[in-house]
């Protein structure tokens, strides 16, 4: 068993992170939101076990303990793409923070379940890990494993702008 002690994150995919984070401050006080390219950067990119590059635009809020996140695919294959293509924009998956993605991701290989994609050495300092897996045909949605690293890679953009 996997013990899930917390949801941490919801997953949302988008086709326009910038029209996305501005809808979502604006009707629902959602923000402010940290807006950052991830892909280039990490050192190691996977998907379905085989080397890869992607770029991803993301943006991510707090709404309490819950991080949302935003995620608009931009190029390479990703299990983000994916679900766009077959299902549009939605919750694309369910974040579970882990102290160690390895021991956490061996759980689940063990219960059955195959890692989609993963992201190692995201972290400003090359640690953080983070591996999606293929849960959906029994949750309806992924699960994604992350190991946060020490420090996030600063945004490139906060939305709405903190000096306006």
């Amino acid at each position: 068993m996997f013990n899930i002690q917390a949801i941490n994150q919801v997953g949302i995919v988008v086709r326009d992170v910038d029209k996305a984070v501005e809808y979502y401050w604006q009707k629902f006080g959602i923000g402010p939101w940290q807006i950052m390219t991830f892909g280039p950067g990490s050192k190691k990119l996977t998907y379905y076990g085989e080397p890869c590059s992607f770029v991803l635009r993301i943006a991510l809020a707090q709404v309490g303990p819950l991080m949302l996140e935003l995620l608009e695919p931009v190029s390479g294959p990703t299990p983000h793409q994916d679900f766009l293509e077959q299902h549009g924009e939605g919750v694309q998956h369910l974040g579970i923070f882990v102290e160690r993605l390895d021991q956490a991701a061996e759980m689940m290989y063990k219960l059955g379940y195959k890692e989609i994609s993963g992201a190692y050495g995201f972290g400003t300092k090359g640690d953080g890990a983070a591996a999606y897996f293929g849960t959906d045909d029994q949750l309806g949605t992924l699960l994604e494993l992350i190991e946060m690293p020490a420090e996030m890679p600063p945004a490139e953009k906060i939305y709405p702008d903190p000096g306006e």
